[in-house]
């Protein structure tokens, strides 16, 4: 259970312990202000239902715009995977198209054997003046392998 959903809860419960105190002093208002409460309890619980899902590896509660559980660190969400198999000399140029399509939460170059040799992360795609030190090292990648894979990642 969210802590909204706790808030919510106890939100009710107060907003009903409200209207009875209402009804005993034969006050209208106070019925009211109970009533209403109750129904702001309901509304913040339902919330609380809706902004948490839970992991799928370990059961705890997170948010569901979440792209790794905090707890565990599984990958959440729908990802698309493609692969590129280009020559050394080309990695360069099409790393820097595929940036520009958007949409990537990260990119990995490979040698032929498969090995990882660079990891972009989506964090870093965003920010253009920390990618410059990124795109130097797939110069020198392109100076030493031969054939490279590029495996993009991109939200569903």
């Amino acid at each position: 259970m969210s802590k909204e959903e706790v808030k919510g809860r106890g939100k009710k419960i107060k907003g009903q312990i409200r209207e009875q105190v209402g009804k005993l002093t034969d006050n209208k208002t106070e019925q009211l202000k109970g009533k209403i409460e109750q129904v702001e309890g309901q509304v913040q619980e339902e919330i609380g239902k809706a902004v948490l899902l839970k992991c799928p590896k370990c059961g705890y509660e997170i948010p569901d715009d979440s792209n790794y559980c905090k707890f565990c660190g599984i990958r959440l969400g729908s990802f698309v995977t493609e692969e590129f198999k280009v020559a050394a000399n080309d990695v360069l140029k099409r790393v820097e198209a595929l940036l520009h399509e958007g949409n990537i939460t990260r990119i990995v170059v490979k040698d032929e054997a498969g090995k990882q040799l660079l990891e972009i992360p989506a964090t870093m795609v965003v920010m253009s003046a920390v990618l410059t030190p990124w795109m130097a090292a797939l110069g020198v990648i392109a100076a030493i392998a031969t054939k490279c894979t590029i495996v993009v990642e991109k939200r569903a």
